[in-house]
């Protein structure tokens, strides 16, 4: 027999995750040494566990954008591609489970050194998110895996500049 109050709590949580919500969120993921071996395969991770800035891959929705940051800079940007699993890192045999969150890089053919970032953001501290940013109040990198960022950040960044462009088609 069909249990049909599963059935419908399931129907509302499809509607709202997929119909009804259409605004995309905004991430800022650190990934320093894990950054080319994360782009090989497609995917942010991180551990299993309470800290808020790790358990921000359970919000990831497909269509989110990703911003990596590695190596005092700017690499690539991505779209998430499918909502989290929990699972081994595919890189990593150690057998502890993981937040994997499948994502579609797109390098930048030219990084944004952090430098540039500070640059960009002296004059506009005020359109950073209030709490969990990417940048301290100093504009140099927040030490947390996953950030939150936001929409006008996002455009002060990406869409006032004409020559961050992606290696290759943007998605």
């Amino acid at each position: 027999p069909v249990d049909w109050v599963w059935l419908v709590q399931d129907f509302i949580l499809f509607l709202n995750r997929r119909v009804l919500s259409t605004a995309k969120n905004y991430f800022w993921v650190f990934q320093g040494d894990n950054y080319q071996v994360e782009k090989e395969n497609g995917i942010v991770a991180a551990p299993v566990d309470k800290i808020h800035h790790h358990k921000r891959l359970r919000e990831m929705r497909e269509g989110d954008v990703v911003i990596h940051y590695a190596n005092s800079a700017i690499r690539a940007l991505s779209t998430v591609v499918k909502e989290f699993v929990i699972a081994e890192k595919p890189y990593l045999r150690d057998k502890s489970e993981n937040l994997i969150v499948e994502v579609d890089y797109n390098e930048l053919s030219q990084p944004i050194k952090a430098q540039e970032i500070a640059k960009k953001f002296k004059d506009h501290k005020d359109l950073l998110p209030a709490k969990y940013s990417p940048l301290t109040k100093d504009l140099s990198a927040n030490q947390v895996y996953m950030a939150a960022f936001n929409e006008a950040s996002y455009s002060l960044l990406f869409n006032e500049c004409n020559y961050w462009v992606f290696q290759g088609s943007p998605k």
